[in-house]
């Protein structure tokens, strides 16, 4: 059986015999900035690209490649809420979250994250995400919600920008982390710096 998906670029993306060569950042920026978080339970819409920025922004700057690509994979898979990822588990479904970190790994492979890299980035990357993700219930949840279990938010206000913004800003927060090594299909305006990052946090 063959499992093909369609990306915006156009590209037949085969999910059982993955091809590196069709990975492809445009798509995955393109894909992040029109998922939700949180499976679309806040006030408003807010995107995983826009959260991918953020977390790439609070972690030491060596890690902030992996950072910003950690929900890389669901462009092409889509993003399970962490809670059906448990409940999957507790059943012993752990199939998806196994081919969740192969993909992500071959698309940090093909951005030029070394897999000494992807081991020494995965703690201080889960714990920018879940600080993010704390700052997320407060700021962006009607009413505010705290979870224990989570770390202390951010001091600073995360302020939701639109999609389209969205994926413009994660595609400048890659090009700046790659040093252009990467050509995308734009105007030289794109690459001037992030102005909206103030927007967002």
């Amino acid at each position: 059986m063959t499992c093909i998906t369609i990306t915006n670029s156009g590209v037949e993306f085969n999910l059982t015999n993955i091809d590196s060569t069709q990975i492809d950042i445009n798509d995955i920026a393109h894909h992040l900035s029109l998922i939700n978080r949180f499976a679309g339970a806040m006030e408003v819409p807010y995107s995983v690209a826009q959260h991918s920025v953020i977390v790439s922004r609070i972690v030491h700057p060596r890690f902030a490649l992996p950072a910003l690509l950690h929900d890389a994979a669901e462009a092409y898979i889509g993003d399970i809420s962490a809670p059906v990822k448990k409940l999957l588990l507790m059943h012993g479904v752990n199939h998806l979250a196994e081919y969740e970190s192969v993909l992500l790994c071959l698309i940090l492979e093909k951005y030029g994250v070394s897999h000494y890299l992807m081991r020494e980035s995965a703690n201080p990357v889960h714990t920018a995400d879940m600080q993010v993700q704390a700052t997320e219930f407060r700021d962006l949840f009607n009413p505010p919600h705290y979870l224990p279990s989570l770390p202390t938010p951010l001091d600073t206000t995360i302020r939701r920008i639109d999609p389209a913004t969205a994926k413009r800003s994660f595609l400048i927060r890659f090009h700046e982390l790659t040093e252009g090594r990467y050509d995308y299909d734009q105007d030289d305006e794109f690459y001037e710096e992030d102005e909206h990052f103030d927007e967002q946090i």
